[in-house]
């Protein structure tokens, strides 16, 4: 037996024989000569045509089984593959005059230098993406069968692999796999949302993963901790099992789906909403049970594209949006582009730390005419449907009144033209920095509504990239600090009268739901499959005791004290919630 550590990505408990997946395809440098260069570009472009229709059949069976908020994941892949892979590629061809497939592993090369450089959570994410799209040209160019992971032999086991693409998720969940176990990988990166999603134990980062791993020798899994432990013995066996089926009881009493207005025992309602990035997400997170959506993701829409979305297409995709949300509040936030998220149609320097350069609202208020088209598309999409609109990255209230005035101005516009506009649409501010948040009475005197983004205001308030592993011990989302940034936020929205809701990873934490209640929040919007167990907790809380918490947490003297307190008595109070087994 040995035990093996990782980092937990998808909570939960696999057991089965380890099945090892297969690696990815790896070519040799092939020249050709300037009179074959027409032929090899109309082989790859074959090529390409083949691995897209797989894609479609892919798509098509996401949507069967019923995983249509995963449809975006593989239709990002068909993106990824029609308009980067194959252009970069036959590019390649024409200028090195190298074949297909040596072509294809430049382009990945590059790719992956390019992603190393990347500091935002989201984009290194895509390479994952980007890595599985080449490794499925490669095989149709080199007639080698479909990665397909849907063999009979995977049933009931542990999926041991260097790495994994949300596709390779998605095809082990249909396979019947009890876990998945990598050797790389990410909490952030598509396979590991998708794992959260299906309900898929994950461990990634096990470092000598596949040496010590033995094809069809037993392994436990623990999706929570981040543990593996192979050839178990019989004590430590029948434990894994009687965990595994303490989950699932929990899994069974909490349920999904419940669409019934949340309230804590003495009444109090809380409104839970979705963050999203596609309108696909958007009929998942209402089938959940979503009382509004959150955040719409709107600079997705921008990236893996040759060339900008025009303001047609942008109205079309908020008016989807819309739809979907079925009369539920849609907010919408306008771009957080720039810095190290540069669409390939926009070409200039991020400068020289991104994180702190042109980014957000502030590269809108450069770019006015890439503002004023989006601002245009959204203020005419709100006739369809309830909505706001939410600038990001504002650091003070000169920026923002002035992001106002620009959408203010932009409205008028649009009504000198004779367009009809819904007679109200709300206009807020993400809090994201420390300056906001100490200004943050100033912010909501000059808008309608603030947004506390956790994930970047923890970030800037200690000056540490949460991606960097160097400094990842500094991201405390129950620091002292950040708690005092919060509450000084709620308050002042609250004190004006002005709704303040949390829309970073911290509103889907249930650990951390009795803080950000008892500090005054009544407005959480998460990924949608944190909604039902967030819920639970709500309808479990008194306030009192929630606001008991709170008030432990800030009168702590750090991280480490505050952490503790909540962290017990969360446990103590909440174990099916926290995936804890109660003693």
């Amino acid at each position: 037996m040995e035990t093996l550590v990782g980092v937990g990505a998808s909570s939960g408990i696999g057991i089965g024989p380890a099945f090892l997946v297969p690696p990815r395809v790896d070519v040799r440098e092939r020249r050709i000569d300037l009179d074959r260069v027409g032929a090899e570009i109309s082989r790859l472009e074959s090529a390409v045509g083949t691995a897209d229709a797989q894609l479609s059949d892919a798509t098509h069976a996401v949507v069967t089984e019923g995983q249509t908020a995963h449809f975006d994941l593989v239709e990002l892949q068909r993106s990824l593959l029609r308009f980067d892979l194959a252009g970069q590629t036959g590019r390649v061809v024409r200028e090195q005059r190298v074949g297909a497939e040596w072509a294809v592993r430049l382009v990945v090369r590059e790719m992956s230098r390019l992603f190393a450089k990347v500091s935002d959570a989201k984009v290194p994410a895509g390479m994952d993406d980007f890595a599985a799209v080449a490794d499925r040209l490669l095989r149709v160019l080199l007639n080698l069968p479909e990665r397909r992971l849907d063999a009979a032999a995977l049933r009931d086991g542990i999926a041991i692999a260097v790495d994994v693409s949300p596709l390779d998720v998605l095809q082990l969940r249909r396979a019947g796999v009890s876990g998945i176990v990598t050797e790389r990988g990410g909490p952030t990166a598509h396979a590991a949302i998708v794992a959260r999603d299906v309900d898929m134990p994950y461990v990634f980062g096990v470092p000598g993963l596949l040496l010590s791993a033995i094809p069809g020798a037993l392994i436990c899994v623990d999706g929570r901790r981040g543990i593996i432990v192979t050839s178990p013995d019989g004590f430590t066996l029948r434990e894994y099992e009687a965990r595994r089926e303490r989950a699932r009881a929990r899994r069974t009493r909490m349920g999904t789906g419940d669409t019934q207005a949340v309230c804590t025992r003495d009444g109090e309602h809380v409104s839970l909403g979705a963050n999203v990035d596609v309108p696909e997400a958007v009929s998942a997170a209402v089938s959940l049970g979503a009382d509004h959506i959150g955040l719409v993701r709107t600079e997705l829409l921008y990236l893996d594209r040759d060339t900008l979305p025009d303001e047609e297409q942008q109205y079309e995709d908020a008016v989807r949006i819309l739809e979907a949300a079925q009369g539920r509040t849609v907010t919408f936030r306008t771009l957080d582009l720039g810095g190290d998220k540069l669409p390939s149609s926009l070409q200039f320097s991020p400068g020289p730390n991104a994180a702190l350069g042109l980014r957000a609202v502030r590269f809108s208020l450069k770019r006015r005419d890439i503002f004023r088209a989006q601002l245009r598309a959204l203020l005419r999409a709100a006739s369809v449907g309830p909505t706001r609109i939410m600038f990001p990255m504002v650091t003070g209230v000169t920026e923002l009144r002035e992001a106002v005035r620009f959408c203010r101005e932009v409205g008028s516009e649009l009504e000198s033209e004779g367009l009809a506009l819904a007679t109200k649409v709300s206009v807020g501010t993400m809090v994201e920095t420390p300056s906001a948040a100490i200004t943050a009475d100033q912010l909501a005197a000059a808008c309608d509504f603030l947004s506390l983004g956790t994930n970047d205001l923890i970030q800037y308030a200690f000056a540490a990239d949460r991606q960097n592993d160097d400094v990842r011990y500094l991201y405390h989302p129950l620091h002292p600090a950040v708690l005092r940034l919060m509450q000084y936020t709620v308050g002042a929205a609250q004190r004006l009268g002005k709704a303040v809701a949390v829309c970073g990873d911290v509103a889907g934490d249930p650990s951390l739901t009795w803080v950000l209640l008892g500090l005054g929040v009544r407005e959480l919007s998460m990924s949608p499959g944190h909604l039902d167990t967030v819920r639970s907790v709500i309808r479990g809380t008194n306030l009192t005791d929630a606001r008991a918490l709170a008030a432990a947490a800030l009168a702590a003297d750090s991280e480490i004290e505050s952490e503790e307190l909540v962290e017990s008595a969360m446990r103590a109070r909440f174990p099916d919630e926290l995936n804890v087994e109660a003693d």
